[in-house]
């Protein structure tokens, strides 16, 4: 089946460049199959729509990718008993459609980022609940925490035994800065710590996890989603874990088994690029982000402005525009031909611009 790619603007000739280049496969040719066919197929098709996106000032993650795909598939009117009208990729139209619906995501973002600011509200950084105190004394672990062990500026959470990120990298940066910090890992632990270390959660006002390679870090990972979840800003380092005879302290991992923990890994990271968390690669750039945010020297939204000036968030719900014209095509759609005449794509656009049509307009 053909479909012409017609730009009409300079938005849509951006679009039908990209189009034909990176998904079509044929940059310069004036029309394209709507399979997808030819072309390179570097990265398969999420990453050529990924690439096609990208060169729009659009980028989204494979995550994403694979979302903005499934909704396509999900959503098609008439779908190839063969499979084989837009196998694995976009259409022309259904690629214009997610690129105005991204684009005018990040218009919002950015509109956001402007009015509202910080996003924690209660946690603002600099001071946490409490207020920070500079003051310090030893813990019981070797580490200097503030009194009681809770009124901090940075609670340095994830990966505990046997990793040193702490005592080797962290704080020794956060103790020359005068930054207070709550360090969980401990020679001798006890459960009156647990409440202690919740308290300096609550409290600190920026939160630095660590999810590294030398541990499973599952419960890590889901203190993380559950913290990103609550709106909690995050400074977060996340290591897959490599090598094809990985070891966790002295237990052989099986390659299942490092699938699973990288998926799990590959979740964290998409989850926090889609909310305002610091994503680093790391401890030494997270210790660095967290004490420029204290210092006032940057803060999240400025961050994610920085280094993720596209930044689209809650990609999950990409697909709302979709939907909505599969909606009213069937409506218009009477007969199932897959196909509307003029006179019913004029009643057609009336719903999605929120306007009546009458017989006579």
């Amino acid at each position: 089946m053909s479909t012409r790619v017609c730009a009409v603007g300079e938005f849509t000739s951006d679009l039908a460049a990209a189009y034909l280049k990176h998904v079509s496969g044929r940059d310069g040719d004036d029309s394209t199959d709507g399979s997808g066919g030819g072309g390179t197929n570097s990265g398969g098709e999420e990453g050529r729509l990924m690439a096609a996106f990208r060169e729009l000032q659009l980028p989204l993650s494979a995550n994403q990718v694979r979302h903005v795909l499934a909704t396509a598939r999900q959503q098609r009117c008439n779908p190839s008993p063969s499979g084989s009208d837009h196998p694995g990729t976009l259409s022309w139209g259904e690629f214009c459609v997610f690129a105005v619906e991204i684009a005018a995501r990040q218009r919002q973002v950015a509109e956001r980022s402007v009015t509202t600011g910080n996003r924690g509200g209660a946690h603002p950084v600099g001071g946490g609940a409490q207020g920070p105190t500079v003051a310090t004394q030893k813990g019981k672990g070797g580490a200097h925490r503030t009194d009681h062990g809770c009124h901090c500026e940075v609670f340095l959470g994830g990966s505990c035994n046997p990793t040193t990120w702490r005592k080797d990298t962290a704080i020794p940066v956060l103790q020359s800065e005068g930054i207070t910090y709550y360090n969980p890992q401990v020679e001798e632990w006890y459960p009156e710590l647990m409440e202690i270390e919740e308290q300096a959660k609550q409290a600190a006002s920026v939160l630095l996890f660590m999810v590294d390679d030398k541990t499973r870090a599952v419960a890590s990972m889901v203190e993380v989603a559950h913290l990103a979840g609550l709106g909690r800003e995050l400074v977060l380092v996340v290591e897959d874990i490599r090598g094809k005879n990985p070891q966790i302290a002295e237990d052989a991992l099986s390659r299942r088994e490092a699938e699973d923990l990288n998926r799990g890994r590959a979740f964290v990271r998409n989850l926090v690029e889609q909310e305002n968390s610091v994503l680093t690669g790391s401890v030494t750039e997270a210790v660095g982000v967290a004490t420029a945010m204290l210092h006032g020297a940057m803060d999240v939204a400025e961050y994610i402005a920085r280094h993720r000036p596209h930044h689209v968030r809650h990609s999950h719900t990409l697909g709302e525009e979709m939907r909505l014209l599969r909606q009213v095509f069937v409506m218009y759609d009477t007969d199932r031909r897959g196909v509307l005449n003029m006179k019913e794509v004029h009643f057609f656009s009336c719903p999605l611009q929120h306007t009546s049509c009458s017989s006579d307009s």
